[in-house]
């Protein structure tokens, strides 16, 4: 992937980065097996274009829960951020939290 580009400057947003569509992060079977519940704190650089360019992990309560909110933070498109009108870079702070009794479905 391109580099991701340089934020040196504080810039004041017209509209935050907006995800084009929704799906419920799937609960990693290795986790669920072992009834491990917790929050995984994403931060993700979305570019100019609605791309997904960088992204960290800044706090996770289980390794377990990480790979797969990760892999699905690189797929995610987005409505840019845009400032005086223009599309531009940002970083994006999320957490995605896992809990047993919200996916009983998953259990079958």
């Amino acid at each position: 992937s391109p580099p991701a580009p340089e934020l040196t400057k504080p810039v004041i947003l017209d509209s935050k980065p907006v995800p084009l569509e929704f799906t419920e992060q799937p609960y990693p079977a290795s986790a669920w097996k072992e009834g491990i519940e917790g929050t995984v704190w994403l931060r993700v650089l979305v570019s100019e274009k609605g791309d997904v360019v960088d992204l960290e992990v800044l706090k996770s309560t289980h390794k377990d829960l990480n790979q797969a909110v990760v892999k699905q933070a690189w797929d995610i498109k987005y409505i840019p951020a845009k400032s005086q009108g223009k599309p531009v870079p940002v970083w994006r702070v999320y957490s995605v939290t896992f809990e047993l009794k919200y996916h009983q479905a998953e259990a079958g």
